[in-house]
């Protein structure tokens, strides 16, 4: 089964990989059976060579072109955007998953373990689409699915157009729940949920804290091995873990064959780490102003009828039960659904 994956990765001049990128490398380098693919602008000329991680080097220029030329209306040229953009890439890339059965797209902020451990029994199965977030997902190579972003479906009602997503500023999440899963569900198609093994990390707590778990967590990796323990001295193993781009301190500039993940660094070589529970009082009243921060920059920016769109896709989703986070137990991040759902886009 052969498998590749595109992390793109674009940044105004001067940018750079996140300070852990190595990390990220290595646990994707020990994943030796997938193809991991970085469209980037980003000078790569000090990182680690890996046989599976292929640069593709190019301006954002460059990579804003390659959208432009499969779309018949004008594209949006910010940085964020990228990520939405993931979701044209079976047609772009076409060249380079050609000989391939499944594609997908990942990010950089993410640390994986033995991913094949986990999705080989939907592949063999022949699952259509693994993974229902952006952070991770697996698209069979087929040319139904890798025109799905285009073609509407039978039946096919979305408030949300292509055109609309992509040509604005503004981050729609399109390749995620908003736009591709509704997709997904209209056709008919199944998309299999990781998040038993997936450890989405909640951003709010400087501690780590995963959607829809119990406890705050600490993580070894050892070899391509992901194990997690947390405060209730419970132990699993992981399929990858999503820091949700916050900064993790290192104590290593090249990463050795075993680290540990613990709240606000990554110490190379280490064991099980106790330093699990943290205070967080200051980074959780920070977290929420800078969230509420955001809501209401977002929602002075965003039109009208944008705020109606909002509110129909919220139903929709809620309505047919596709949120991936609908399992989370977690009452904080209910409340700020909330908050976003009645305040902002009503």
């Amino acid at each position: 089964m052969k498998i590749a994956m595109f992390a793109p990765y674009f940044s105004k001049p001067g940018g750079k990989f996140p300070n852990y990128f190595e990390y990220w490398q290595k646990s994707a380098g020990a994943n030796s059976d997938i193809d991991f693919y970085i469209p980037t602008n980003i000078d790569t000329s000090r990182c680690r060579k890996y046989d599976n991680i292929h640069y593709l080097p190019m301006t954002d220029q460059d990579f804003w072109d390659k959208i432009q030329s499969v779309l018949d209306f004008p594209i949006s040229h910010d940085y964020y955007k990228t990520g939405e953009y993931r979701i044209l890439f079976g047609i772009i890339f076409k060249d380079i998953i050609r000989e391939y059965d499944y594609w997908g797209y990942t990010e950089l902020d993410m640390i994986y373990g033995d991913i094949l451990k986990f999705v080989l029994p939907y592949l063999e199965n022949g699952a259509e689409v693994i993974g229902q977030t952006a952070p991770f997902r697996l698209i069979k190579n087929v040319e139904k699915l890798n025109l799905m972003p285009f073609n509407d479906v039978e039946g096919f009602e979305h408030p949300l157009t292509l055109e609309r997503a992509l040509s604005e500023d503004y981050c729609w999440f399109f390749s995620e729940t908003s736009g591709m899963n509704i997709r997904y569900y209209q056709a008919g198609i199944d998309v299999i949920s990781l998040y038993d093994f997936f450890g989405d990390i909640i951003t709010k707590f400087h501690y780590l804290t995963c959607i829809g778990m119990e406890g705050k967590w600490g993580f070894n990796w050892n070899n391509g091995k992901l194990i997690g323990y947390n405060s209730q001295n419970e132990q699993k193993e992981f399929m990858a873990i999503h820091l949700q781009k916050r900064r993790m301190e290192t104590n290593s500039e090249f990463p050795g064959e075993r680290f540990c993940i613990i709240p606000g660094i990554i110490i190379d070589g280490s064991e099980n780490d106790p330093r699990i529970s943290v205070p967080t009082l200051t980074y959780t009243i920070k977290f929420m102003f800078n969230q509420y921060r955001k809501m209401y920059i977002d929602n002075k920016h965003t039109s009208a009828d944008g705020k109606l769109i909002w509110k129909e896709l919220n139903e929709y989703i809620e309505k047919n039960n596709l949120s991936p986070f609908k399992n989370s137990t977690n009452a904080f991040m209910k409340l700020i659904r909330t908050i976003k759902n009645k305040l902002f886009w009503y």
